[in-house]
């Protein structure tokens, strides 16, 4: 048995090409306990694993690049200019919170051409630049959530949403 099991893995490994492969999106898996944020028409929120990996923020600025299409979260003291509250606090624990933006949110559809029905959930890469700790989206690299509608064809209903993915399995860019 084992004979035949390292024939077969030498006849895979002589035989492999990456031609064909597509690399599959990371927006195609699980992310529950990776940093994100979710966008709606009125606000954004970051997931606790956002929260939690920036220890001691309460308060953040929002920086946007509409060149480079990134969104930055950049940590901040209560009294900086432009600072929000991104975070509820209490004793020991941190715990998300949604951020009211509708303004904001209607700039950003607008300069993504989103639709505003959906909701759109991004995944942050942690960097360290100049020695600040930040959170970089890409907000070309989204997620984006069909409205919920209950049976009896209510949208404002609750329900689980559909899950629509930005890029369809033929159309992954090749890497190698």
């Amino acid at each position: 048995k084992q004979e035949r099991e390292e024939a077969a893995r030498i006849a895979l490994e002589s035989g492999f090409s990456f031609d064909g492969y597509q690399v599959v999106r990371r927006e195609f898996f699980s992310h529950k306990f990776d940093p994100c944020m979710t966008i709606r028409g009125n606000s954004i929120m970051f997931n606790n694993a956002c929260i939690t990996r920036l220890e001691e923020v309460v308060y953040i600025q929002v920086l946007i690049n509409p060149a480079t299409k990134k969104l930055v979260i950049r940590p901040c003291g209560e009294g900086a200019r432009d600072a929000i509250r991104w975070c509820i606090a209490k004793d020991e624990k941190r715990k998300t919170r949604q951020i009211s933006c509708k303004p904001f949110a209607d700039k950003l559809y607008e300069m993504m051409g989103w639709e505003t029905l959906y909701r759109y959930k991004l995944q942050g890469s942690k960097i360290n630049f100049q020695g600040e700790e930040l959170y970089v989206f890409d907000l070309t690299s989204r997620e984006i959530f069909l409205p919920a509608v209950k049976d009896d064809g209510n949208p404002k209903a609750r329900a689980k949403p559909s899950k629509g993915f930005t890029a369809p399995m033929n159309t992954l860019p090749v890497s190698t």
